[in-house]
């Protein structure tokens, strides 16, 4: 999600690009083993990024064909400082440079909140959904499919729906949950307050399986931190057959 331009208080810009991972804070390299977690959850990868907090499985490309989930749109706190939270879900970013996803945001200034709601098909700019109101408490219900040449992408929050197809070419080779930072022209924004996001479902369809996003053979759980090394938000492990999981907030940047 990178967001160019100057800092607004419903959308800045754009909303997803790939997985950015610090130079020298990825887990995983020679210098830092991986971490992964001990049974049943050993194919589980714990590695790190600017960018990023939440679970995405991997597969060959073309492999994914569905992401579905839903979680309950915090309410936040706003601090002195602008600042920004994005939640969302999709395919791609982890090993390709384009993203296909759909979610809400909310956004801080002047110590004022506002959420919305939004898709994009990265690189191409960031859609904003105009005809929906979020808040927070809301449920929020998402997917994002594929088929024939065409992406679909549905957004309902509380009972109201948005749905767009888009004839699009894409790796479709991951599928992920994620809380996202995102940047303007001077860097990374501050990370709103929001709490803890409980993505109460995350799903995936993967070469023709359906499967909680954990359950799959490659999965890897992102912990968002800062260039210092500062944990801003961490997911707090699988609560429900390896689909429902929290997203915990650290801190701002």
């Amino acid at each position: 999600m990178r967001r160019a331009g100057v800092l607004r208080p419903v959308l800045i810009l754009t909303i997803g690009i790939a997985l950015v991972f610090p130079t020298i804070t990825v887990v995983g390299t020679a210098a830092e083993p991986a971490a992964s977690y001990a049974a049943p959850f050993a194919h589980i990868t714990k590695t790190t990024a600017l960018n990023w907090a939440g679970y995405y499985a991997t597969g060959a490309d073309g492999s994914v064909t569905k992401v579905t989930g839903s979680w309950v749109e915090p309410k936040v706190k706003c601090g002195i400082e602008p600042s920004l939270a994005v939640f969302w879900l999709g395919m791609d970013g982890v090993t390709s440079q384009t993203v296909e996803q759909t979610g809400t945001q909310v956004t801080c200034v002047a110590g004022v909140a506002v959420a919305s709601a939004w898709y994009e098909l990265y690189p191409r700019p960031v859609k904003p959904i105009t005809s929906l109101t979020v808040a927070a408490g809301d449920h929020v219900t998402a997917s994002v499919s594929y088929a024939s040449g065409d992406f679909a992408l549905s957004i309902e929050v509380a009972g109201h729906y948005f749905n767009k197809t888009v004839a699009l070419t894409a790796d479709r080779s991951s599928a992920e949950c994620i809380v996202e930072r995102t940047t303007n022209s001077t860097g990374f924004i501050d990370l709103t307050d929001f709490g803890t996001l409980k993505f109460k479902s995350c799903k995936a369809t993967v070469d023709g399986t359906v499967k909680g996003i954990g359950a799959f053979g490659t999965v890897g759980d992102v912990v968002m931190k800062d260039s210092d090394g500062h944990i801003l938000a961490e997911a707090t492990g699988f609560t429900s057959g390896k689909t429902a999981f929290n997203v915990t907030w650290k801190r701002a940047n």
